[in-house]
């Protein structure tokens, strides 16, 4: 080893060393500002996507609503009331007959 480092065979090395760390400060250093930069603009994002998903719930709640009233009106106007069972099997053998609603 001696001999590589009297005719400076070890100096490139070290410099490469060296320059891999201050590359990989500098990358730190940027990705840690790019982060807070994207940080900062993806907040009105979430609260925009937020919003929407709220909105999406509320109106997915209004739909159950309609469905669960018209089919509560359906049902009183049935002349013979059927259990849950009997409707599921009564779509399933109307379904087998290609017969959709």
């Amino acid at each position: 080893m001696a001999w590589f480092s009297r005719w400076g065979w070890e100096r490139p090395a070290r410099r490469r060393a060296g320059f891999a760390g201050v590359l990989g400060l500098a990358g730190i250093l940027l990705l840690g500002y790019g982060s807070s930069v994207s940080a900062q603009q993806q907040a009105p994002n979430a609260e925009a996507a937020a919003s929407k998903a709220e909105q999406a719930r509320l109106a997915d709640t209004d739909t159950l609503l309609a469905l669960t009233s018209e089919g509560a009106v359906l049902y009183g106007q049935d002349a013979v009331k059927l259990s849950g069972y009997q409707y599921c099997s009564q779509a399933v053998a109307l379904a087998e007959a290609g017969e959709f609603r």
